[in-house]
Parts: structure tokens; C-alpha cells; sequence
């Protein structure tokens, strides 16, 4: 009897993939998923290309799905099976497109914010990461002049610039340090020619006069002097009380507190200026009345005395030999009274 043959499939074993997020800071997001992506595929075996693209396309979000669904057209996604040209066209998908000059550059704008941002192994893992693309093996000295004239632009005013040089290196790595410098040259000439006109305008019409208006209290400087009308910290114009009724001389326009009308009636209650140098007594002693005595037919009388322009009034003793004159002797005699 013939020998019977059997054949047995093998199994295979899908792996479980990590869910895709989309992350637009990051320029090698799509490349970086399918790095983790292969790594799972190296753990099964038997797998063909139909299964890895199929495998991946069951873990995208719908957006993501729909956009790498038009990228593979007309291919269907559902029956693509040829992974190395899924993976180039998710990697151009979700992968910010970057030159080699862009690399560079972005190498020496590394920072390190601390060690509570991020730990020195991070930081120093970072540093190769960055360098690695860096590629010395094709970088010039040339390369090297283009690259130090743009790290030297960092004035804000020279940003158009920065920017124009940034995009032609860009463009072309190896551009000349002489091309970059008629570059920039140009670039300034344009602009000065562009000014050229604006200062040579002259405009002969009179700009009319604005009516003059009277700032807000908020916008002018605070006066020198405190307000007549309150004594507050603004400008007489912008007073509440400027409507306010004052209690002492009831006129409108200022308060109690600063009438000037009180001010009067407390410099005339005042005493002058003799009676307030002076100390308040109740009686004088005059030791020699001979300037203040005067005689008339034999007769001595007292004549009218005043200090310091205060009449006095003077009493005698009852036992000197005085007379009291009375006020028709007065009129007599010609003594004021």
C-alpha cells in the first residue's frame, strides 16, 4: 500500500499591538510606533505580510485608518499584503519630513531644564539621539559656515531673515556661505528700496485739529496740591463733592472741612498778634503815675492810657490824692473818652 502523507498547518499566534497615537510634536511619531510595532511581529512566527497589514490597520482610529486607506490607493487596505510599501507610506503619513540641515540645527538647540524636568540620563540620551543624525561622515566645512551664520541671526528683528536663510539651507544642505550671503544682501536691498518711497512722501494736506477733550482721571498725572474742594488727591474737576453743600457758609462746591469762610471766623475769633505774644493778667501795678497824671488849675487827673493799642481801665487807691474826673470833665478838658 502506498504511504499516506499528511500535512499540518502551522499555527500562528497573533501578537496584541499597542494602540497608535497621534502626536504632531513628535517629527518621528509614525516611524517610532512601527519600530514597537515590528518588535511584537519578531515574536510570532509565520507571519505573512497580508497579517502584518492587517494586524496593524485593526488598531487605528477611524480617522487615521481613513487617511492611510487614501495613501494606499488603488490598492484596498483590507487585501493590501505587501508590508515594506504599508510601512513606507505610514511612515510619510505621521513622520514630520525633515532635511539633514534641519537635524543639525536642531542639535544645537538643545536644552536641559534641570534635573526636576528631567533626569541626566534622559537628557544625555537625548544628546545621541540627536547627534546620531547629525551624519559627520557628510558634513563640511562649508556646511559647518551656513550653519554658524544662521545660530548667529537670534536678534527678533531678524527673523524675516532667519527664516529665508533657514528655508534655502532646507532646501539645499551644501548652499554656499557666498550664495547665503548674496542671499541676505538682497534681501536687505529690497527692503531699503522699500522704504525708499515712504520717506520720500510729502503730504500737503493740513490735518485738521481734533477738538481738544479732557483725559479721564485715570489717564493724567495726579496734581501737585491737594483739592480745594475735599482735600482728596485729584484734580479739582474730578471731585464728587464739587455739587456737595458745605455746613459752614452753605454755598455749593466744596465741604466743611476746607471752607475758607470758617477759616476767617477762627482767624478773627484769634487774639492779634500783642495779645498772643503776651500772657493774660487781671491787674497792672504801676509803681510811678507821673506819665500817666495830668493837672489842670492845681487839680491832677488821670489821662487816657493804652498799651500796645489795648485801652486800660485804671483804678485808683480811695486813699491817694486823686480825682475822679466825670464824663462832662472830660468833654471839658479834652480827654477822649
Amino acid at each position: 500500500m502506498p504511504e499516506s502523507t499528511t500535512t499540518t498547518a502551522a499555527a500562528i499566534v497573533f501578537p496584541q499591538l499597542p494602540a497608535f497615537v497621534r502626536d504632531p510634536a513628535k517629527p518621528n511619531n509614525g516611524s517610532l510606533w512601527i519600530q514597537q510595532v515590528e518588535i511584537k511581529f519578531s515574536l510570532s512566527a509565520n507571519l505573512q505580510g497580508i497579517h502584518k497589514c492587517a494586524l496593524v490597520s485593526s488598531v487605528l482610529d477611524s480617522d487615521t485608518f481613513d487617511r492611510l486607506s487614501r495613501a494606499l490607493l488603488p490598492d484596498s487596505i483590507t487585501t493590501f499584503a505587501d508590508w515594506a510599501k504599508f510601512k513606507d507610506k505610514f511612515i510619510n503619513l505621521f513622520d514630520t519630513k525633515r532635511s539633514l540641515f534641519a537635524d543639525r540645527y536642531n542639535t544645537f538647540q538643545i536644552e536641559w531644564r534641570g534635573p526636576s524636568y528631567e533626569t541626566v540620563q534622559e537628557y544625555v540620551a537625548r544628546v545621541r539621539q540627536s547627534v546620531a543624525s547629525f551624519q559627520f561622515s557628510a558634513f563640511t566645512e562649508n556646511e559647518l559656515h551656513t550653519l554658524v551664520m544662521l545660530m548667529g541671526m537670534k536678534s527678533a528683528a531678524l527673523e524675516p531673515l532667519r527664516s529665508l536663510v533657514l528655508n534655502a539651507l532646507i532646501k539645499t544642505p551644501k548652499e554656499s556661505l557666498d550664495n547665503i550671503q548674496t542671499l541676505v544682501e538682497n534681501a536687505l536691498m529690497t527692503e531699503r528700496d522699500q522704504k525708499l518711497p515712504e520717506a520720500n512722501q510729502v503730504s500737503y494736506v493740513k490735518k485738521a485739529q481734533q477738538p481738544r477733550q479732557n483725559k479721564p482721571a485715570a489717564t493724567r498725572n495726579l496734581p501737585k496740591s491737594a483739592c480745594p474742594r475735599c482735600n482728596g488727591n485729584h484734580w479739582k474737576a474730578d471731585c464728587p463733592f464739587k455739587d456737595a453743600t458745605c455746613h459752614t457758609c452753605g454755598r455749593k462746591g466744596h465741604l466743611a472741612k476746607v471752607c475758607r469762610n470758617d477759616d476767617k471766623k477762627k482767624k478773627e475769633s484769634q487774639p492779634s498778634k500783642h495779645q498772643r505774644n503776651g500772657k493774660k493778667v487781671n491787674a497792672l501795678q504801676i509803681l510811678s503815675l507821673d506819665s500817666l497824671v495830668a493837672s489842670v488849675h492845681g487839680r491832677r487827673y488821670f489821662t487816657p492810657v493804652s498799651i500796645n493799642g489795648v485801652k486800660l481801665k485804671l483804678q485808683f487807691d480811695p486813699g491817694s490824692d486823686l480825682t475822679i474826673l466825670t464824663r462832662a470833665d472830660h468833654q471839658r478838658l479834652g480827654f477822649p473818652l
